[in-house]
């Protein structure tokens, strides 16, 4: 079967697509969320009794996925009252072109992007009561894809950290109290031109931060919450999409609020309360081609080959 010019021109068009896939790319999501000086004011520590033995835990975990790679990160866990120390956690292939150190409360998307790394990396300390005085602490993760192969990548970091404790307030009067913190939350969902224009790719971002204090009396439905921060930011670029919106995806948040206040609320006398402490951050990337556009793409340009051999014959 003989092929027509604009046939042969098509299969080499289609061939250079393909090629494209494994062309210089890059996603990048980032969540930094710092907590200082925590804690509930308004009260004595010594009206303050355990029931129940404070715990704290946290985790973090990074996962990176190019090709057949697939590689997990580290956790640990802490008990009652005292500290955590989540170990840092990094895999990918650019983890060394990192300047980490455990605790270092640092984020490098902007270095990412310059130099095309690929890596997932999360870390995580917290220390300090609330109830007993204050409390302080990071979480941090990030993942950045670039120079991806044809079959796609994804990469995710996560933390989470949670702080559970049963107290009664054994004041003879109701008390009048808030919670006050200082945090810090920087994110980033970033991705580059060359994929936002890209029809043939996929490519999505979602970085989120979460902080939320939740107060139960116990033997009752009455529960105070307070989601102190509460943030997405994501990204999709790709197939069909950039038909009709073209361009480079990206999105900063940038925070630094001092004296955040809950708002006054009751601890009655002589009554039993729960309270939860939870912070999240993650980050997740992927960057995948689109063989469903490819082949629709192909289709409809042999179609119009073989009008033009129509019309000639």
């Amino acid at each position: 079967m003989k092929l027509s010019n604009l046939t042969k021109s098509v299969l080499a068009a289609s061939a250079l697509t393909f090629a494209a896939f494994s062309a210089n790319a890059g996603v990048i999501s980032s969540s930094y969320l710092e907590v200082n000086n925590f804690s509930l004011n308004g009260v004595s520590s010594a009206d303050l009794t355990f029931l129940a033995p404070g715990t704290r835990e946290g985790a973090t975990s990074a996962q990176i996925n190019i090709g057949t790679n697939l590689t997990a990160g580290d956790s640990d866990t802490g008990a009652a009252l005292a500290d955590v120390d989540a170990l840092l956690a990094c895999v990918g292939i650019s983890c060394g072109s990192l300047t980490l150190s455990e605790n270092s409360g640092a984020t490098y998307y902007t270095d990412a992007l310059t130099n095309g790394y690929n890596y997932s990396y999360s870390d995580q300390v917290v220390s300090g009561n609330a109830l007993n005085g204050s409390s302080s602490g990071f979480t941090v993760s990030e993942s950045s894809l670039s120079n991806i192969p044809a079959g796609g990548a994804s990469s995710n970091g996560n933390i989470f950290n949670e702080f559970e404790a049963v107290f009664q307030f054994g004041g003879t009067t109701d008390a009048i109290v808030d919670f006050t913190l200082d945090y810090i939350l920087d994110m980033a969902s970033v991705i580059t031109p060359d994929i936002a224009f890209n029809d043939l790719v996929t490519a999505t971002t979602t970085a989120f931060a979460n902080f939320t204090v939740t107060l139960d009396e116990i033997g009752s439905s009455n529960q105070q919450q307070w989601s102190i921060v509460d943030e997405t930011i994501s990204g999709r670029d790709g197939a069909f999409f950039n038909t009709f919106f073209p361009g480079a995806n990206s999105e900063m948040i940038s925070e630094n609020v001092v004296g955040f206040n809950s708002g006054d609320f009751t601890l009655k006398a002589n009554t039993a309360y729960s309270l939860n402490i939870s912070q999240t951050t993650s980050s997740n990337v992927s960057l995948v081609p689109e063989p469903t556009s490819v082949a629709i793409l192909g289709l409809g340009l042999l179609g119009l080959a073989g009008a033009s051999r129509r019309r000639k014959a």
